[in-house]
């Protein structure tokens, strides 16, 4: 690392948001009405194809890093309560529609997905045919645990149609593995691809982070070396975000040595020159693929782009939320759900959509929100009326440059595309604390 990368590091390294959305929910508002996201769910094109996303908040053991909405149990009945309610929000959202929506994607998030029953999983997705048109191409992902993943589960979910699977790898290195609570040995995630190619599987993402615990150059070097053996299509690589005031389990990281900015800086160059070397190339800010996968395609071709589920080829304008915490777009709004599962379950239970916040977007938050995402997927955007006097001083720092109207960021803007994004977001506070900062 350079003197000039260490005091952009210094002076750019801020909490500002991923921006898989514009405005975040931060800004969705608890007096939407019932009433409203009704007329959104009326108010779909009955032509338009549509994806759904399926938020499963469980899993088997939890992992100290996670940031995520998700809980650890061994009672599988607390499991069987949360499919029930899941099916009767599908429901009851399918019946406000009114009609069966032709769907072209359906994503299985988490927690931990996989922790279903198989027999389970196939009785949502059996309820989603009924309730919508899923078309014969229609991409069916999802996430998955390797540790709970086996070879009778992957066969079964071949059968149902699943044709995507993003395996939570994370890290290969076991002392990396024992300070974070997920321990997976590499021959198990060679096992976990090896039986999703054998049931015809070929679509497998990993999801990698950098910035955990006895993170160096040598192993996440090594880590990158260990996914390119594998090739997986394409890969997430996430930095640890550390918020215990948000998630007190990520305490238990702070017993060991957590890399500091400059060195998480590293372990991100160290790891994208080692993908490059393997043939990957870098999609967004976390993304890598390789050639031959259809978000590099859409990259190229200028069809990507960013929702919740975050890079993506989807185009559709409708994305539906099933589930405690799942967040709905439509072209015009954003919906959330409740984000405890007691409260979920006395929403569905009730047999009330499951409300909890929402936001109608206002002119300037499309054009804004455009900008956005622009400059997330392409590092470029055509500015008109929206000039942030912050371009500025970043374009003095050498971070961005102009042509015409289109700014461009620099490859030594690039790791802060996020806080250059951030310039055009009306809604940010100062010293939000409720982001990952950006190195």
């Amino acid at each position: 690392m350079n003197n000039d990368a260490e005091e952009l590091i210094r002076k750019y390294d801020i909490p500002v948001p991923r921006y898989t959305s514009y405005p975040t929910a931060l800004q969705f508002e608890q007096g939407f009405s019932t009433a409203c996201y009704e007329d959104l769910l009326e108010q779909i094109d009955r032509k338009e194809s549509i994806s759904l996303y399926l938020h499963v908040p469980f899993c088997s053991t939890l992992c100290y890093y996670c940031g995520c909405f998700t809980k650890s149990t061994q009672n599988y009945e607390l499991l069987r309560t949360y499919v029930d309610a899941l099916c009767k929000e599908i429901r009851m959202v399918s019946e406000t529609i009114g009609r069966r929506q032709p769907v072209n994607l359906i994503h299985w998030g988490g927690g931990s997905p996989n922790y279903l029953k198989t027999e389970e999983i196939k009785e949502i997705l059996d309820l989603l045919r009924e309730s919508f048109i899923v078309q014969d191409n229609a991409e069916i992902a999802m996430e998955a645990d390797p540790r709970i993943l086996d070879q009778d589960k992957v066969n079964a979910y071949a059968a149902m149609g699943i044709n995507r699977v993003s395996l939570g790898v994370q890290d290969f290195d076991e002392t990396v593995q024992k300070a974070v609570n997920r321990i997976q040995p590499h021959d198990s995630i060679e096992n976990c691809v090896s039986w999703l190619r054998e049931a015809g599987i070929n679509k497998i993402n990993f999801d990698m982070m950098y910035g955990l615990p006895h993170q160096d150059t040598r192993i996440i070097q090594d880590n990158m070396d260990k996914v390119a053996a594998l090739s997986p299509s394409r890969l997430a690589l996430f930095g640890y975000a550390h918020v215990p005031w948000m998630r007190p389990r990520q305490k238990m990281l702070e017993q060991h040595p957590l890399p500091n900015i400059n060195q998480r800086y590293d372990l991100f160059a160290a790891a994208q020159e080692k993908l490059y070397e393997h043939g990957y190339h870098a999609v967004g800010i976390d993304h890598f693929t390789r050639e031959d996968d259809g978000l590099y395609q859409a990259l190229l071709e200028q069809r990507l782009h960013r929702n919740f589920m975050g890079y993506t080829t989807d185009r559709s304008k409708t994305l539906l939320g099933f589930g405690a915490s799942a967040i709905s777009s439509f072209s015009g709004a954003y919906t959330q759900n409740a984000g405890d599962i007691p409260g979920y379950y006395k929403a569905v239970n009730k047999g009330e959509l499951p409300l909890l916040k929402g936001y109608a977007l206002q002119d300037d938050d499309l054009r804004r929100r455009h900008i956005i995402e622009q400059l997330m997927c392409y590092s470029r955007a055509q500015l008109q009326d929206i000039r942030p006097e912050s371009l500025k001083i970043y374009e003095a720092d050498g971070l961005v440059r102009w042509e015409g109207n289109t700014l461009y960021v620099t490859e030594q803007g690039k790791p802060f595309l996020r806080v250059i994004c951030s310039a055009f977001d009306a809604y940010l506070q100062p010293k939000e604390t409720r982001h990952a900062r950006v190195v």
